[in-house]
């Protein structure tokens, strides 16, 4: 796990007017399509943890079907269809955690389980999960990916996968940033943009999609990438902290 075969490349670069990243290399990043226009209506992001499982954000659902959704694996351009119908996956079942809110997004994670087993290749291979005591340190670099709006005046996401670096936040900033949102340090992590860069944070469209820190020589998943007011860009990025669903029994689902 964790490991890519293309190596990404990092030059300053935000999701919100960010940079383009290598094809194929965050290869545990997939989207989640709503089955309109042959697959290509992107509608959240998610991450590969196994071959039969992915970890998203629950809002992205909001108890609808299963059927009304489809996992797609192995895209950099949502508009390059040449991998089908091999790379799209049905979903068999939505795991919501048992104390998802929507209204205060509190726990707000969810497991897919696919009807078939993804194959992995080049292009397409699981992140890391954490172990459960490490959160990442305040200051700390991590990157977010994903094919959300570019802009807030944007009408649509982006087709091409792009990439944000993200500074983890101290929980009393966060605590202090999201105090009219539920925001809870044991289970959230926040992260803001680099000084470096202008802009680079999650946006609509963001949701569910991965931050992973580098560590060990692996890329390894710490937050499921949760909110974004509809009618704006955030300066700050809220995510559900992996680490700590271990409650949820992420790794208990995984090993069913």
């Amino acid at each position: 796990c964790g490991v890519q075969a293309n190596q990404p490349a990092f030059p300053t670069g935000r999701i919100v007017g960010g940079s383009e990243a290598v094809p194929h290399s965050w290869p545990w990043a997939v989207s989640i399509n709503l089955l309109r226009s042959k697959y290509n209506f992107w509608k959240c992001g998610g991450t590969i943890i196994h071959n039969d499982w992915i970890v998203t954000a629950a809002h992205c659902f909001a108890n609808k079907p299963t059927t009304n959704y489809v996992v797609a694996v192995g895209r950099h351009d949502q508009n390059d269809l040449t991998s089908l119908p091999g790379d799209v996956y049905e979903i068999k079942r939505i795991v919501y955690h048992p104390d998802y809110d929507d209204p205060s997004n509190k726990f707000d994670v969810a497991l897919l389980e696919l009807k078939r087993s993804i194959t992995y290749r080049r292009e397409v291979a699981p992140a890391c999960l954490p172990n459960p005591d490490v959160i990442p340190s305040t200051g700390g670099q991590c990157w977010l990916v994903g094919w959300g709006f570019t802009s807030n005046e944007a009408t649509s996401p982006r087709n091409i996968l792009k990439q944000a670096v993200q500074v983890i936040e101290s929980p009393s900033t966060c605590q202090q940033v999201y105090k009219r949102y539920y925001y809870d340090p044991n289970t959230n992590l926040c992260s803001k943009r680099s000084e470096s860069e202008n802009v680079n944070m999650q946006c609509r469209g963001d949701s569910g999609g991965p931050l992973v820190c580098f560590e060990n020589e692996r890329w390894v998943l710490y937050g499921v990438s949760n909110f974004g007011p509809k009618t704006n860009c955030v300066y700050f990025n809220l995510y559900s902290r992996v680490g700590a669903l271990n409650s949820f029994s992420i790794k208990r689902f995984v090993n069913e």
